[in-house]
């Protein structure tokens, strides 16, 4: 008998160190529970041994008694010890996080070194009420472990005997058994008490804790109280071994297992299960030999699956089909998207077939989830129309117009195709005065007369702004409707401040490889040829306006290395006073190509202001006259200035002031011996935002010019609103007209006014003496024009007048 106890507590040892090394796996060795629950069990792996020695050491040795009562000494104080680390594993098993410390030794010395300062002073105690409880409960263990040592030498606690029991349950042996006297009541005692305070502290929380986490509080009590029952029977009943040192170990591996495996997985199981129910999207769940074991009421109320049928019926053949013959162990995931007309509407789900395997590949099942996907399938619709569609319009924004074009040319090689592109002239102007409904009404009425007068075959689509483009097959192409229609649409809306007119270029495609892109630039290009000319609404991309088109384009690419190795320059045309002294210059850009001479700035300047390349131009002469300046500085003549021009783009592509802060700043020139001279379209659109900036120059220094005064439509404005330093007018306001007198007196006028308002007046163009005289007798006082010099290189001009 005694053997075969040995071997059962030999087992609980084993079980206990399996169970110790999960404690500290990498997934527990963190968790604060994992970490008392190892001290727990390492108490018990003690506990148990010594039992484990007296079941097995002889009675017939002569000293046998005595060394018996070592092994009870070791069983005694570990009891003690396992209690007290099992009542503090319940404490963080019931109250998680909230009265003990990671472990005991890290209390005791937070009680020590902070909690009895506090007791003369007003700081917030460290341990909680519980641990300084164990605390002073550990002081009586210490006590017990004392007074059981010293039972090794006084024998005052407990003596070891031996008694033969002669049968019943148990086979007749010698045994060992202790005889206590009245010092071992202590060991008793508090033995019972840590036993009646594990059992408070799991009862405390399974009244309050929920139904699925009662069963462990309950099996543990359960197990504490059949541990003193069966030590109970043991002392009563003086019987020969101690059965509930087998339930030590149990108790602390099923605390452990409830703990960390049980609950967790019966409650993963619970929740998958609800998770499952209630989730938004059907599941199915189906065995090896392909039956639905489970189904939630989602997938239920799609394939309307009644209560007492048999979800097989129907979701096997689902399944089957979305295997296509493929046994469901070797069918690799699969998704697909299905279509489902339910209350008349389109309703899309995607389906997800898995198998689902343990962790050595074993096939032990499979499921179908299906998605409800229509509200991503409508945002992808219309997220697709957004990517190619015009969304004010509905028609095919540019980059799709551009695919569909080269789809459509690429399916139809032996098609002859037109590009025909239309602009809307003036149609800014609609917006500004009109405002931007009435012009949105009109775009989307020409949309729709283009879906309205074209058939299959024909793509059509929004370009930009107020720009459309059709691709029409050579035997179609009417323009006559599209002008008819698009002057109807005009005359149609109400109201309108200025009537517009529809221009349309034409395009032959001769190149199908030829980028789109380039195609409807070809017709663009065409329009631009007819642009405010009466009567005229369709033009042509021909020859010649290729040949327009690639010296454009040359003239793009050699800017750059034009302007880094100096082909651009500045020449200064003097402006003078009466008596023909110069004292300043207006700087003007020259092209000096080293292949065909002087290039003409009337051919490439209109070509850069165009495409907005004009802001480096304009950049590089700023910095020529600057550079200019400081070198008549250094050489003792800062008496003359230089005056520049900025182009209307500039005020909207780079930032005016930066780049004429950075100059000043590098050359360190006296700002007043630089002009800068604003035309009137540079000051049409946001006029108050021009007259900002203009106040910021004038306020760095610089003197401001208003070049060819009267030609626009903002001139008593900008007088009104701006100070101006010098006003420039041009002769040939007083030349080209049919009424000279009416010019002579307005230019008398206003030359009088700018006076008034304190401004200087520069007369340009000047090519005789007596346009000057009559200017000077007007008022003008400076004066610029061929009469006193052409625009001449800065060499010439500095030989000339330096």
């Amino acid at each position: 008998m005694k053997a075969l106890y040995a071997l059962i507590l030999a087992a609980m040892e084993i079980l206990i160190v399996f169970t110790i090394r999960k404690t500290m796996s990498k997934s527990n060795r963190r968790i604060p529970l994992a970490r008392k629950a190892r001290d727990m069990l390492i108490a018990a792996f003690v506990t148990v041994m010594p039992n484990i020695i007296l079941a097995v050491i002889s009675t017939e040795w002569e000293n046998a008694e005595s060394a018996a009562a070592i092994f009870f000494d070791w069983y005694f104080i570990s009891i003690d010890i396992m209690l007290f680390l099992l009542l503090y594993f319940n404490a963080e098993y019931s109250f998680p996080n909230s009265i003990a410390s990671d472990n005991f030794f890290k209390a005791c010395l937070h009680f020590f070194r902070d909690d009895i300062r506090c007791i003369t002073r007003p700081e917030k105690q460290k341990t909680s009420a519980f641990e300084k409880g164990m605390f002073f409960l550990f002081l009586f263990i210490l006590a017990d472990v004392f007074n059981l040592l010293s039972n090794i030498w006084t024998k005052q606690v407990f003596s070891v005997e031996r008694f033969y029991f002669y049968g019943g349950f148990f086979k007749p042996d010698i045994y060992f058994r202790t005889t206590t006297f009245w010092s071992y009541d202590l060991h008793l005692t508090l033995s019972y008490l840590m036993v009646v305070l594990n059992i408070v502290c799991l009862f405390a929380k399974t009244i309050t804790a929920p139904s699925i986490y009662k069963v462990k509080y309950i099996m543990s009590i359960a197990q504490i109280s059949l541990i003193v029952l069966l030590n109970g029977l043991y002392i009563l009943f003086a019987l020969p071994v101690d059965f509930s040192v087998l339930l030590y170990g149990i108790v602390c591996v099923s605390m452990f297992y409830f703990a960390f495996s049980y609950i967790p997985s019966l409650l993963q199981q619970i929740t998958l299960k609800r998770v499952m129910h209630d989730m938004n999207n059907g599941i199915a769940v189906l065995d090896t030999d392909d039956q639905c074991i489970y189904a939630n009421d989602y997938i239920k109320n799609i394939y309307r699956i009644k209560a007492n049928q048999n979800p097989t019926e129907v979701i096997q053949p689902v399944v089957k089909r979305i295997a296509g013959g493929v046994p469901l162990d070797k069918l690799e995931p699969k998704e697909e998207t299905i279509r489902r007309i339910e209350n008349d509407k389109d309703i899309f789900y995607r389906m997800n077939f898995s198998r689902i395997e343990t962790k050595d590949k074993k096939y032990i099942g499979s499921y179908l989830m299906m998605v409800n996907t229509t509200e991503e399938n409508n945002r992808e619709k219309l997220e697709r129309f957004r990517n190619t569609h015009d969304q004010l319009t509905g028609l095919y924004n540019k980059n799709y117009f551009y695919e569909r074009v080269a789809e459509t040319l690429e399916a139809n090689p032996d098609e002859r195709y037109f590009i025909v592109c239309c602009d809307i002239g003036r149609f800014k102007l609609i917006n500004e005065f009109n405002g931007i409904a009435v012009g949105d009404k009109i775009l989307k009425a020409i949309a729709a007369k283009l879906k309205e007068k074209t058939v299959i075959g024909e793509v059509y689509g929004r370009i930009d702004n107020d720009r459309f483009a059709i691709l029409i097959p050579k035997d179609r192409l009417n323009l006559q409707i599209f002008i008819d229609e698009s002057q109807l649409i005009f005359k149609e809306s109400v109201n309108l401040s200025i009537l517009p007119t529809c221009y349309f270029g034409v395009y032959e495609i001769e190149d199908t490889d030829m980028r789109v892109s380039f195609m409807c630039d070809r017709a663009f290009i065409a329009i631009d040829t007819i642009k405010g000319q009466y009567g005229k609404q369709v033009a042509w991309y021909d020859s010649k306006l290729r040949d327009s088109a690639l010296r454009e384009q040359e003239l793009v690419y050699q800017l750059p290395e034009a302007i880094s190795t100096g082909q651009i320059k500045i020449y200064l045309q003097p402006q003078s006073t009466i008596e023909g002294k110069a004292i300043g210059a207006e700087a003007l850009v020259r092209w000096e190509h080293p292949d065909e001479g002087i290039v003409s700035p009337a051919e490439f300047i209109p070509i850069f202001e165009k495409n907005g390349m004009i802001t480096k131009i304009d950049r590089y002469v700023w910095r020529l006259a600057f550079q200019k300046l400081f070198e008549w500085k250094t050489a003792g003549r800062d008496d003359f200035y230089i005056s520049v021009n900025i182009s209307p783009k500039d005020f909207f592509l780079m930032s005016i002031i930066n780049e004429f802060n950075d100059l000043l700043e590098e050359f360190a020139i006296d700002p007043k011996n630089l002009h800068i001279e604003l035309s009137e379209d540079v000051m049409m659109g946001d006029l108050e935002r021009q007259i900002r900036l203009i106040e910021q120059l004038r306020k760095i220094g610089f003197t401001i010019e208003i070049g060819d005064f009267g030609a626009g439509n903002t001139s008593l404005k900008i007088l009104r609103e701006c100070n101006i330093d010098i006003l420039k007018v041009d002769i040939a306001f007083l030349q080209d007209t049919r009424s000279p007198r009416n010019a002579h007196i307005i230019m008398k006028e206003l030359i009088a006014m700018a006076r008034n308002l304190g401004m200087k007046i520069l007369a340009k163009g000047i090519e005789s003496k007596d346009q000057m005289d009559l200017l000077h007798d007007e008022g003008c006082e400076l004066f610029q024009g061929y009469y006193f010099s052409k625009p001449i290189d800065t060499k010439s001009f500095e030989r000339i007048y330096l």
